[in-house]
């Protein structure tokens, strides 16, 4: 009798079981932004991913990440297929649609330039005397064009820096982490050393995971969850270390890819 009961008991306990362990799996769906996100096999290019999965072990949380281009990640979250995407910058019709969290890092856009072209600024018009590469779509294209700047618009990073590593263009606007990404890829040994980065940073902007508003309260507990792991991961000296470019990334063969 009491093994019938044992069994009965298992039955009922399951579906509860169950319920709570993937109450505390992160379900999360990015894109391919080496060196933040990436679906390669490369663990240098997975900085903000191994972040997140650091800053939620801390708190008792599972993460599974699945990699989809970043239009469509972005409305498999707002749909509620997944918990949430990572990492994006704020604007209007974001914080609209989802539930943000706390800044994950802060990003720092500059101008990685060629040695050649004596390339300098201090302000916007000043950018005008060189042919300065953009990317279709990006911020920081839009703010350069707002100001006034003359761009030369290419579809994608890569084609810049190639543009750029054979004197093209002038220079070209970059996150730090990205430009060392894209040159140690792409460019030869050669190329890199004509390649400068310009201290004067154009923008600085916080990026953050974004939350469905399809559960509210399940996205207010994760989104919270994540701001608490990552003041730990602060606290214990392990942030830094995981977001530092110099223990990520170096020059890369080609041949990664």
């Amino acid at each position: 009798m009491s093994r019938i009961f044992a069994i009965i008991l298992l039955f009922v306990c399951s579906p509860l079981s169950f319920a709570q362990n993937s109450d505390k799996v992160v379900r999360l769906v990015v894109g391919d932004w080496e060196p933040y996100t990436s679906s390669l096999n490369n663990p240098n290019y997975k900085i903000a991913e191994d972040l997140v999965i650091a800053a939620y072990q801390t708190q008792g949380y599972s993460v599974t990440i699945d990699y989809h281009p970043w239009s469509r990640a972005y409305r498999y979250v707002e749909s509620g297929k997944y918990d949430g995407t990572f990492p994006w910058f704020k604007n209007d019709e974001r914080q609209s649609l989802f539930i943000f969290s706390e800044s994950l890092f802060t990003q720092k856009i500059v101008f990685f330039y060629h040695v050649d072209s004596n390339f300098d600024w201090q302000k916007s018009l000043d950018l005008n005397n060189y042919h300065i590469g953009a990317t279709q779509a990006y911020e920081v294209t839009r703010l350069l064009q707002s100001q006034g700047v003359k761009v030369e618009v290419a579809n994608e990073d890569q084609s810049n820096f190639i543009k750029l590593g054979k004197q093209r263009i002038d220079a070209y606007p970059a996150a730090v982490e990205r430009g060392y990404y894209m040159m140690g890829t792409i460019l030869s040994a050669i190329q890199i050393n004509k390649i400068r980065i310009h201290p004067k940073p154009i923008m600085e902007k916080d990026m953050y995971t974004m939350f469905s508003k399809h559960d509210h309260e399940r996205s207010a507990r994760l989104s919270e969850a994540l701001s608490l792991g990552i003041q730990q991961l602060i606290q214990s000296g392990k942030y830094q270390q995981i977001i530092s470019v110099e223990n990520q990334i170096s020059v890369s063969d080609p041949s990664d890819l």
